[in-house]
């Protein structure tokens, strides 16, 4: 996993100046963000009219979704104008999904002071200010309507674009070419952004800019674009749009069924985001009831990972947050608690450590802030991981039940094989076998069905082997004791070990940190370093006369510490390749954060199954993906 730092100063807001129309300036390119008076023409007449919108939203099948990518959100009109057309003019079950690329983003309040001038687009803009996101480096997923997904992705287009549109190759529709005049901002009309949204666009897949600057039409053509001058907007003489000449590449098949092996929150999470999904969805459970393994714990913890550099691990980790929070607001707001997590400084050099954080101001302060002797967290929190695994598994199971949906729960089963036979998974348990032309894994540590399968006449089963999946299992053990003096504890604190709020009278403190230990068996010695531990960073006084119980799981876990996430991939027969296995998906590795950053790696794989845009880039895809761990092996084959 890459560690150098990703950028080297941190996000700025946009500074704007405001003329007596009310009409905002970008101070930083001195240039206006559109025409006075006239913004919401120009936007239809530049970006809908030239992408030969909405009339092409009249021909939509059901369940399909319109991709349209935009450099520069600037104020969001362009946004606001193509979502409110979209909902008129689209068919119904239809989708939009909107990306835009912003390196100054506008004050939340700046944001809602200019929205205010369009009062036609009240409500997809009070919806876009009440999801506004924090200013964090990446792409920011905002559902704002039903039909209506907008990613904002902060940062430099030189950077993001290409990251993004290397993992969404052949993805948009329509291209909004926006942004400061080229004369006004010359950094960003560059040729990688031109190859970046010629590589992005579908075939026969349209743009249009308000320039006609001939750097930039040049640029265009040279990426491969078809390009024609036409009349501007108002005053401007000209502008350009254009056309992908290529050949139509196949459509992604889609799954006509789906089958989610796993019963912890990272099986939860997929079903979750699958919800929809009009086909058969099979969840197969290896025991009687969900989250028996490392989910099944009666309290955890959910914070980012914190780091002095802003790397593609803090992004990752920063990000999982943030949506995770969303994920279970939205799913079991009951079931979490917000109270704050807590980081004491473990040692001397942590403490330095804990100060480049808070000195860098790589974080918002509703991340982290700055304690005397600690960070603080104040919308991180806990929740209770085998009710909420439980419970998204039940209102999962109510949602399609109610909508006529099918699907079918298989319990106290675990998998003894998983084979691919012409375009179907054959998944055989020790009752039954069942089909599903597309598989998602989420079995723990284990990967059981790997260790029992891989025999000569499940040569599908072997992928699970050939994809070098170094997952590492890691047993950990929780004490459960009697509150005493922390009775009144109110947010999660962490050192060395952690501790959680108490539960009527009971605290939860832990975890034991056993590497390639697969047993669960209760160790009562673990007990004693956890109220050692716990000690040691309250200054309490516990004994093992206050133990009320304990327990222990099996965490799984990777060599980089990073989980795995996306489409399985094998290596070939000669082993200088890798080989896709069509269907089936994988979420595993996920280590002590998993409730963390399931909800989020859950998302991308529901993204990718469905055809839809990730919630990232490249970069992050490949950190997770699973096919790291093949090109390292094979690296060190040829060193």
């Amino acid at each position: 996993m890459p560690q150098e730092p990703m950028n080297k100063t941190p996000l700025s807001y946009a500074e704007l100046a405001f003329d007596a129309t009310g009409t905002p300036r970008s101070t930083q390119h001195n240039d206006v963000y559109f025409s006075r008076g006239q913004g919401v023409a120009e936007s239809r007449y530049v970006f809908l009219q030239h992408n030969f919108l909405p009339a092409k939203w009249h021909t939509l099948k059901a369940d399909s979704t319109w991709v349209i990518a935009e450099t520069g959100f600037g104020t969001g009109l362009n946004f606001f104008t193509a979502a409110t057309d979209f909902l008129q003019h689209a068919p119904a079950h239809t989708q939009l999904h909107y990306v835009s690329f912003e390196k100054y983003p506008l004050h939340a309040s700046d944001l809602t002071t200019i929205a205010s001038h369009w009062p036609e687009f009240e409500s997809i803009s009070q919806a876009t200010a009440a999801h506004y996101p924090e200013l964090i480096p990446g792409l920011h997923r905002l559902q704002l309507h039903p039909r209506i997904t907008l990613d904002l992705i902060f940062g430099d287009v030189l950077d993001t674009l290409p990251d993004w549109a290397a993992a969404h190759e052949n993805m948009v529709d329509s291209w909004f070419l926006d942004g400061f005049a080229p004369s006004k901002n010359p950094t960003m009309w560059q040729p990688v952004v031109y190859q970046s949204v010629f590589k992005s666009l579908k075939a026969q897949g349209t743009l249009a800019t308000f320039t006609a600057t001939g750097h930039v039409r040049r640029g265009l053509e040279a990426a491969g674009l078809n390009i024609k001058k036409v009349r501007g907007f108002g005053y401007k003489r000209d502008m350009l749009c254009g056309t992908k000449p290529t050949l139509a590449t196949p459509a992604p098949r889609l799954p006509k069924s789906i089958a989610i092996i796993g019963g912890g929150i990272a099986a939860a999470s997929v079903a979750t985001e699958l919800r929809d999904f009009n086909g058969p969805l099979t969840l197969v459970w290896g025991a009687k009831s969900p989250a028996d393994g490392a989910s099944g714990n009666p309290q955890g913890a959910i914070y980012p990972l914190l780091q002095a550099n802003w790397t593609l691990l803090s992004q990752l980790n920063t990000h999982a947050f943030c949506f995770s929070r969303t994920f279970y607001q939205q799913h079991v707001p009951h079931q979490v608690h917000w109270t704050g997590v807590e980081l004491l400084e473990r040692s001397a050099e942590d403490k330095i450590r804990q100060k480049k954080i808070i000195q860098r101001q790589l974080y918002p302060t509703s991340i982290v802030q700055a304690k005397a002797h600690s960070l603080l967290m104040p919308t991180a929190g806990w929740l209770n991981p085998l009710a909420v695994v439980s419970e998204l598994f039940q209102q999962l199971i109510q949602y399609r039940e109610t909508r006529g949906l099918p699907t079918q729960i298989i319990k106290d089963q675990p998998v003894k094989s998983l084979e691919r036979i012409a375009s179907q998974w054959h998944i055989e348990t020790n009752s039954g076998s069942y089909q599903a032309t597309n598989v998602v894994l989420c079995v723990g540590h284990s990967l059981g069905l790997a260790e029992q399968a891989v025999t000569a006449t499940h040569i599908h089963s072997r992928a699970l082997a050939q994809a070098n999946l170094p997952i590492r299992p890691v047993r950990g053990q929780i004490s459960l004791l009697q509150a005493g003096a922390l009775e009144n504890l109110q947010h999660v604190v962490c050192e060395k070990g952690y501790v959680l709020p108490p539960q009527q009278g009971v605290l939860c403190t832990g975890a034991t940190f056993d590497q390639n230990d697969h047993s669960a068996n209760i160790k009562e010695s673990d007990n004693a370093a956890n109220i050692n531990k716990l000690n040691s960073m309250m200054h309490t006084n516990f004994q093992a006369s206050d133990l009320l119980g304990c327990r222990a799981s099996v965490r799984a876990t990777t060599p980089d510490h990073i989980p795995i996430q996306g489409p399985l991939v094998r290596a070939s027969a000669c082993g200088k390749e890798t080989v896709s296995c069509p269907g089936l998906s994988v979420i595993l590795g996920l280590g002590s954060r998993g409730f963390t950053t399931a909800p989020w790696l859950a998302h991308a794989v529901a993204c990718n199954i469905l055809g839809k845009p990730l919630p990232f880039g490249e970069r992050i895809a490949k950190a997770t993906g699973t096919r790291r761990f093949i090109q390292r092996a094979q690296a060190r084959t040829n060193e």
